[in-house]
Order: C-alpha cells, then structure tokens, then sequence
C-alpha cells in the first residue's frame, strides 16, 4: 500500500471533534425550521462533521442540542403567535390550526417523554 492510501485510511479512521463556534449558526437555522441534516450539510465541509454534528444536535446535555432544540422552539413561538393573532381576529381556520398543533405538540412531548423519539 502506498503512502497516500495509507494516510487516507488514518484519516477516515481518525475521531471528528467539532467546535462549539457554530452554536449561534445552529440556532438561527433551526428557527428558520431547517432541519438537522440540512444544517449540518450547510456547516460543515466533510461527511464525517456532519455526521458528527447530527449526532450533537441529538444528544441531550450537549450545545449543540440545546441551540438546536432552542432554534425549533423560537420557531414553534413563532407561529404560534402568528395563529393566535389571526384568531383573536376572527380566523376560524387559524383557530383550528392552533389546537391541531397543540395536540401534535402534546402527543410529540409524551412520544419523546416515554420512547426518547
């Protein structure tokens, strides 16, 4: 084997850290409702940082969860208030929209409480 192969086998083999310097990035991408493996192909150049970072953004406890999930919940907020200000002006459909995503976050919250999902 060459040298050239061999120093690609021990880079494929060797551990990805990824900074925490794109904690701000991954939350404002979340809160424009992009999802997890969006945001890792628009951060990072190479198979094996998204990859690293998809498993962060799922990973209680780490920064990268905590501005993923905070990301996805200004979202959530968003909308949310955008339906509640179009049914207090009468919007039924608005109205109707606000209680459907009520149960789904309802039922979302005790999937992720019970199976961790």
């Amino acid at each position: 084997m060459n040298v050239a192969a061999k120093r690609l086998i021990e880079l494929a083999e060797a551990p990805v850290t990824i900074p925490d310097c794109y904690e701000n990035d991954v939350r404002e991408l979340a809160a424009n409702g992009i999802d997890r493996i969006r945001i890792a192909h628009q951060l990072m150049p190479t198979m094996k940082e998204r990859i690293c970072l998809v498993q962060r953004m799922g990973t209680k406890g780490d920064i990268y969860y905590d501005a993923y999930e905070g990301g996805a919940a200004e979202a959530s907020n968003s909308i949310d208030e955008k339906l509640f200000s179009e049914a207090l002006k009468g919007e039924t459909e608005a109205a109707k929209l606000m209680e459907e995503r009520r149960v789904a976050r309802e039922q979302r919250d005790l999937r992720k409480e019970l199976f961790g999902i």
